[in-house]
């Protein structure tokens, strides 16, 4: 996920918006920084919203005790923090995370390795449909009644 150079030729530009990017601390930051693109190089290309939606990403995972995010193979799987002894494992928060997890058993599986918890969602294929997930897992964490009465597969 990147800026393409056909998109923002000058590297020193390309960069600084980069680190902006990775920067914002809020959504009104993030959107403020689009309008700026779209204002001065014109319709961002998939790539750059690719990019937005991977920063977006980032801190909805870091609001949910998850330390890394990969996808890859159709799979997207979301690593929770690696300290098992931290408070987190015994949050009301992780509580709703397992929940959702016996919720939704047919598309999201949790497992674990010597070093890791993770959960995994088959059928994953592009960073659209982690934004999905990753909201839909957010709101089941944070706002449970803003499921309520969503398909529960």
């Amino acid at each position: 996920i990147r800026i393409p150079e056909s998109y923002l030729p000058s590297i020193p530009e390309r960069l600084k918006f980069y680190r902006r990017i990775a920067g914002a601390d809020s959504e009104e930051t993030l959107r403020g920084i689009q309008v700026e693109l779209i204002d001065r190089f014109g319709p961002m290309p998939i790539q750059v919203m690719g990019l937005f939606d991977a920063t977006r990403i980032r801190e909805l995972a870091k609001q949910m005790g998850i330390e890394r995010v990969g996808l890859k193979a159709n799979s997207l799987r979301l690593y929770f923090i690696y300290n098992q002894e931290s408070s987190f494992y015994q949050s009301p928060e992780f509580g709703r995370v397992l929940e959702y997890v016996q919720t939704f058993t047919a598309r999201v599986k949790i497992k674990q390795t010597p070093k890791h918890l993770y959960m995994i969602y088959s059928d994953v294929s592009r960073i659209k449909k982690v934004m999905i997930q990753m909201k839909e897992l957010f709101d089941f964490v944070f706002d449970p009644y803003k499921l309520q009465g969503s398909e529960q597969v």
